[in-house]
């Protein structure tokens, strides 16, 4: 059910790299049903481009295998499609809410592993190319934010509105969808509305 799933609805981060040498790693295994010795250095070879790679004590017991350097990940071309966007965001995205004495700003975060850049490139440009795509964390991570108010009421909460999260991060939408139609209001410059956003804010990705 697993395999016959991620190849019917491909992954589309970095993530699919990871997959198709696990899935080398798998077809090794099953034709060979079993391990031989031979078969195992194939998969020390391919594990070492695997997520994290080897371990030091597998480097050293295999030190004579050669490993195999991990593919090139390189974006789709196609669209993506919203309900995946939708989907993904679930996982890896976050509303934030930050609330200053001079001013109060929302943003749509999307962070991940450096080598996901050209992913977050393709999710900016479904979002109209809104947004900034920057590298972060000493370099080791990339982000895309969204944080102009227009932007986030004409893309972002359309796009939410309809194709709809689940669980509790749809939960965490609602209130920051809140928050964002309050300053849109300018509510924020009233101390009644400045009030809810903070009874708001307190409640904000907390599960």
């Amino acid at each position: 059910m697993i395999i016959p799933h991620f190849n019917s609805y491909p992954l589309q981060s970095a993530k699919k790299i990871d997959y198709g040498l696990w899935l080398q790693c798998i077809n090794i295994k099953t034709a060979e049903k079993g391990l031989t010795l031979s078969s195992l250095e194939q998969i020390i070879a391919i594990k070492a481009g695997l997520n994290l790679g080897l371990s030091d004590k597998l480097k050293t017991a295999f030190s004579h295998v050669k490993v195999l350097a991990r593919p090139e990940y390189i974006v789709s071309e196609g669209v993506l499609n919203p309900y995946w966007v939708t989907g993904f965001s679930d996982g890896d995205g976050c509303f934030t809410f930050s609330i200053r004495e001079d001013s109060s700003r929302a943003a749509y975060v999307i962070n991940l592993h450096k080598r996901d850049k050209p992913l977050l490139l393709k999710i900016s440009e479904f979002f109209g190319s809104k947004g900034i795509v920057g590298s972060y964390g000493a370099q080791t991570s990339a982000e895309m934010r969204i944080t102009s108010r227009s932007d986030l009421n004409t893309l972002v909460i359309p796009h939410f509105d309809k194709y709809q999260l689940s669980g509790i991060k749809q939960n965490h939408y609602l209130i920051w969808r809140q928050m964002v139609i309050l300053i849109t209001n300018k509510a924020h410059l009233t101390p009644d509305g400045l009030a809810k956003l903070k009874e708001l804010k307190s409640t904000l990705n907390k599960n």
